[in-house]
């Protein structure tokens, strides 16, 4: 069941908005001058598969309307003040979600007005009231909304604040996880990590904002180390077989052909190099190419065979995994200037100059961070299938660099099989491709 179309009525009182998905490429742009709702549509849609019900009461719109590919659409129906965190927010407030289906309307479904938004700094001492909704948070120093401290200390909220906290019919609970929605917002450098637990906290417990160029880099070692860990217990596992699948294989009479064998251990070769330019493995004495006069005796290709199909299944622990690196630092290297992007289970990322010396992650220029940001986000962040909202990924890039964002998107999704929707006001991200551009107007 996947998403093909957005539509939204009574946008800020003002604007209707109907966005079909562009097919096949799975590419849409949403184009739009400053306050026409670009990145609220993209926070709407976001907020109903992540159950950020809230954002419903926040925006002021009549109806959302998505579509899907089933002839099934979701209505929800936001009725009352225009702005919860007015004065006239204390009113009665009621949000309706409707699935309308070929067999007719399902009676619809009503959103419990989340209560208690006034009192955040009860919950959060970090928070300090700075205006309507507005909140002085004291580990970033700076003011952010209620949407933000919501989302950002979810985990020290009572349960009907979270997110996953409400009871939903089973009908609306199967359409929003079918689909692994993510919104890629604007400010994407800097993530909020908190402590483990969800109890009590106190002031100045919350660290500072982590770049995120170090949390997936720490990531990317995280999975390296997995792979590895699968890659050992496999290889483990074939080793203590081994004698006995020899001993198997010489019995059974069957043998590889000369030929065979060598170009076997030949693409057995080229994918241990790979995988080490890769940094996915470390160097290790590659094996010997035996000769054509060696492989003569149908014993040695019988013991050959073995070790083949070993170091074949072993390797392939490595696949999913090799290919997103590659495609990774092969974009990043048509971008970078001066510098590589290194893969490694110890870094995860690191960056080098072209005479060696090392970069801070964090030392690299924000359109660099934000390119490094962007990408690992498609290729390792989400899972295949996904829609992906991108809110203006043209920030701090290059003009080249925006003319080839939906190259390499395409790339990407040759990769992965991912439906995006981009909103941006920069026509060198559009490039030539306004057939897949949507302009929302008044």
């Amino acid at each position: 069941m996947q998403l093909e179309r957005i539509r939204v009525e009574g946008l800020f009182g003002r604007f209707d908005h109907d966005i079909a998905f562009r097919r096949p490429e799975k590419i849409t742009i949403i184009h739009a001058p400053n306050g026409f709702g670009k990145t609220v549509v993209l926070t709407l849609v976001n907020a109903f598969f992540s159950r950020q019900f809230w954002s419903f009461y926040k925006y002021r719109f009549q109806r959302l309307i998505l579509y899907f590919d089933s002839n099934e659409n979701v209505e929800i129906r936001n009725e009352g003040p225009p702005d919860l965190f007015s004065e006239k927010g204390k009113e009665k407030r009621e949000v309706f979600i409707t699935l309308n289906s070929p067999t007719g309307p399902i009676e619809p479904f009503r959103l419990n007005v989340i209560e208690g938004f006034s009192q955040l700094d009860r919950f959060v001492p970090v928070l300090e009231p700075a205006g309507a909704d507005a909140w002085f948070d004291q580990n970033i120093g700076d003011v952010i909304t209620t949407n933000e401290a919501i989302e950002r200390y979810s985990a020290h909220l009572p349960a009907q604040f979270r997110k996953a906290a409400l009871e939903l019919p089973p009908w609306l609970s199967e359409i929003v996880d079918s689909s692994d929605c993510r919104l890629i917002e604007t400010q994407r450098l800097l993530r909020i990590i908190g402590p483990a637990d969800a109890g009590r906290m106190h002031r100045r417990s919350y660290a500072n904002p982590r770049p995120v160029v170090e949390v997936e880099a720490r990531d990317l070692a995280t999975r390296i180390g997995r792979t590895l860990a699968e890659y050992a217990n496999r290889a483990q596992t074939l080793d203590q077989s081994f004698p006995r699948r020899v001993i198997d294989a010489l019995g059974s009479g069957d043998a590889l052909q000369p030929e065979e064998v060598s170009a076997r251990l030949r693409t057995v070769e080229q994918k241990r190099s790979a995988l080490i330019e890769a940094g996915l493995l470390d160097k290790t004495g590659a094996p010997e190419i035996l000769s054509q006069a060696e492989l003569l005796g149908q014993e040695v290709r019988q013991v050959i065979g073995v070790y083949l199909s070993d170091v074949e299944q072993k390797f392939s622990r490595f696949d999913e995994l090799f290919e997103r690196v590659s495609l990774f630092k092969e974009i990043i290297s048509e971008k970078f200037q001066f510098k590589s992007v290194l893969v490694s289970r110890e870094k995860g990322i690191s960056v080098k100059t072209d005479d060696g010396a090392d970069i801070s992650l964090t030392d690299l220029s924000s359109g660099e961070q934000h390119e490094l940001v962007l990408l690992y986000e498609l290729l390792f962040g989400v899972r295949d299938n996904a829609l992906i909202l991108i809110d203006e990924p043209e920030l701090s890039l290059h003009v080249g660099w925006q003319i080839r964002f939906l190259p390499d998107l395409q790339r990407i999704q040759k990769l992965k099989p991912l439906q995006i929707v981009i909103a941006t006001h920069s026509p060198q991200i559009i490039n030539d491709r306004w057939d897949l551009t949507i302009e929302l107007k008044h």
